[in-house]
């Protein structure tokens, strides 16, 4: 296994990696190491999930979509080979690097919605400026699910 570190600039929507930051810092983690671990498995995933890339204008789409949350420049050490693995994934996906990096970041650091915290179908993150919830997944309250 390739031991070598190669550090990769990510940008992270805000709320994302001040949640992170701060769950990092409570559990007493490494970072990098943790994120490393966790990518290393999602990959695996990744790669075996999606059979068909992503047309080009898909890629496109994701990539002006990021481009309008408000994301902070955040680097990672990983080691060489798992850089490697990812650069390749994403190429042959035709998959945005920052997008993985924010959806499982964002399910690292999200929470049930207080409202129904047994169901998982609800994601909330603290709005930076509001002092209120966001809904970043599933249906909003009293609406019917579109399927």
């Amino acid at each position: 296994m390739n031991m070598q570190v190669k550090k990769i600039a990510v940008k992270i929507w805000q709320p994302v990696i001040d949640k992170l930051d701060k769950k990092i810092e409570l559990g007493c983690l490494r970072r990098d190491a943790y994120i490393g671990k966790v990518l290393a498995i999602e990959l695996e995933h990744l790669d075996e999930e999606i059979a068909q890339p992503n047309s080009e204008a898909a890629r496109d789409f994701v990539a002006a979509k990021l481009n309008l949350l408000n994301r902070k420049v955040v680097t990672f050490s990983l080691q060489t080979d798992l850089v490697h693995r990812l650069d390749d994934i994403c190429d042959k996906k035709r998959i945005v690097r920052d997008a993985i990096f924010n959806r499982i970041l964002l399910l690292l650091t999200a929470t049930p919605a207080p409202q129904q915290p047994e169901k998982g179908d609800h994601f909330f993150l603290p709005a930076a400026k509001m002092g209120k919830s966001v809904l970043l997944l599933g249906d909003a309250p009293g609406k019917p699910s579109k399927q």
